[in-house]
C-alpha cells in the first residue's frame, strides 16, 4: 500500500493549511491541519513534516515531544536554535519560503517544487 506523505499543521491560522494544501496536494501529500494538542499525538500516525506555530498557546510543548525524529519547521516571532531535524522560520514569513522548506523536508521531485 502506497501512503502519501503527510503534512501536520498545529498552527491557529487556517491560511496556512489552505496555502501549503493548494500547492501539495496537487504534488501527491495529505495536509491536514490541527487546532490544539490535547490528544492529538495518541493513536495518530505520524506526519513527514510536521509545522508548529511556537506562538500559539495551543500548540505549546508539541515541538519538543511529539513523534521524535519528525522533521519540523517551527513558526515564531522570536529567532530559536533549531534543533536535528527542525527548521526554523521568522515571522512575519512569506509562503513561498514555508513551501519550500515543506517540499525540500518532504523530497518531493525538483520540478514538482516550483512556487510562484
Amino acid at each position: 500500500m502506497i501512503t502519501m506523505p503527510r503534512v501536520l499543521v498545529v498552527d491557529g491560522l487556517a491560511e496556512t493549511e489552505t496555502v501549503l494544501r493548494a500547492v501539495l496536494e496537487p504534488q501527491g501529500a495529505a495536509v491536514e491541519r490541527r487546532r490544539g494538542i490535547t490528544g492529538m499525538v495518541a493513536g495518530t500516525r505520524a506526519p513527514q513534516v510536521l509545522i508548529v506555530d511556537r506562538d500559539d498557546p495551543t500548540s505549546g510543548g508539541l515541538e519538543e515531544s511529539a513523534w521524535p525524529g519528525v522533521p519540523r519547521v517551527v513558526l515564531g516571532s522570536v529567532r530559536v536554535a533549531a534543533d536535528h531535524g527542525e527548521r526554523f522560520l521568522e515571522k512575519p514569513f512569506h509562503y513561498p519560503e514555508l513551501i519550500q522548506m515543506v517540499q525540500s523536508l518532504l523530497d518531493l521531485p525538483t520540478e514538482c517544487r516550483r512556487v510562484g
